[in-house]
């Protein structure tokens, strides 16, 4: 094993032209998930997470100790557990193959289509944008789509306001925002950001556009969505993609969450499109903004008290 690279890639690549679905939640991926799983080529999973949940954690798999304890953590994930794999097959398929992690995820997603009578596999994975180098180094034919929202609204649709959330809010739209425009620079024929809002107002077109990127034809029931439970009651019309969540932040935000999210954030969010909103703030919402980041570390570190106490290990948020 080379020391400089112990997780390698499979010496040749690898052709799957595998399609992966980024971004941070709140920011349409779902939509965008739903939309592609209905062609009639395309398996898309939701959420198995393999390459920002398991890649390069186990050591080397060429190791059958390692191997194992790969295929263990990722047996506890329902979402994995969802795509039925048999086990034994795959470990059995995997060992004839190189012993890569990328190699171990491609042959599960195969399994899965094929069992679809599909051929394209992918998966929609938050956060998976910040793989993008070593994914399109094992898969240099697969195509990454990152969705990205408004991070006003991305920050209402969370709900839930505990202290620290807006500043964790923020600094991870931003991560995410910061990596998507790095990317998309870096390999422009293979990454597409894609707005929230665009994908909202024009779907139609959007999904025309993306179906180019993809090099696949549309089809109706691609924008209709028939296939999905999740909104087979949708008082949207034939779609469930709406603009009327666009803007919600003006109503539901206090003064100081926007100027906050604008501070922090408003050169990024001028490169999308993003306009600020004009506010203004009395003496104690200036307070209240400026002391943000400071409600964020105590509540950090609160929950690092609370942690040690009950002796569970704090959780890393990729």
């Amino acid at each position: 094993m080379d020391a400089n690279n112990p997780y390698p890639l499979p010496a040749e690549a690898m052709p799957d032209e595998a399609i992966f679905i980024g971004g941070i939640e709140r920011s349409g991926k779902t939509y965008m998930r739903l939309m592609l799983d209905a062609h009639p080529t395309i398996a898309l999973s939701k959420r198995a997470n393999l390459w920002t949940g398991y890649y390069g954690r186990f050591g080397d798999l060429a190791d059958d100790a390692d191997l194992d304890r790969c295929l263990a953590a990722m047996w506890a994930n329902k979402h994995v557990r969802a795509l039925e794999p048999d086990g034994e097959a795959l470990r059995r398929e995997f060992r004839r193959g190189p012993r890569t992690y990328a190699h171990l995820f491609a042959l599960l997603h195969r399994r899965y289509t094929a069992r679809l009578r599909k051929t394209r596999w992918g998966d929609q994975t938050e956060g998976v944008e910040a793989m993008a180098g070593p994914i399109f180094a094992a898969l240099p034919n697969a195509r990454l789509i990152h969705l990205i929202r408004d991070p006003r609204d991305r920050y209402e649709a969370l709900g839930g306001r505990r202290p620290g959330r807006l500043e964790e809010a923020v600094a991870r739209w931003l991560k995410s925002a910061e990596l998507g425009t790095r990317n998309e620079r870096r390999y422009p024929d293979r990454y597409r950001i894609v707005r929230y809002e665009t994908l909202a107002r024009e779907p139609a077109e959007t999904l025309r556009q993306i179906c180019d990127f993809l090099g696949i034809d549309a089809t109706d029931d691609m924008l209709a969505l028939g296939h999905a439970a999740r909104f087979g009651d949708t008082r949207q019309g034939d779609s469930p993609i709406s603009p009327a969540y666009i803007g919600r932040f003006r109503d539901r935000l206090a003064d100081h969450e926007i100027a906050y999210i604008q501070q922090r954030a408003g050169s990024m969010m001028a490169c999308f499109g993003y306009a600020p909103e004009p506010v203004e703030l009395s003496w104690a919402g200036r307070l209240r903004r400026d002391v943000t980041p400071l409600t964020a570390t105590l509540a950090r570190a609160a929950g690092r008290v609370v942690r040690a106490g009950s002796g569970r290990p704090e959780v890393v948020r990729e």
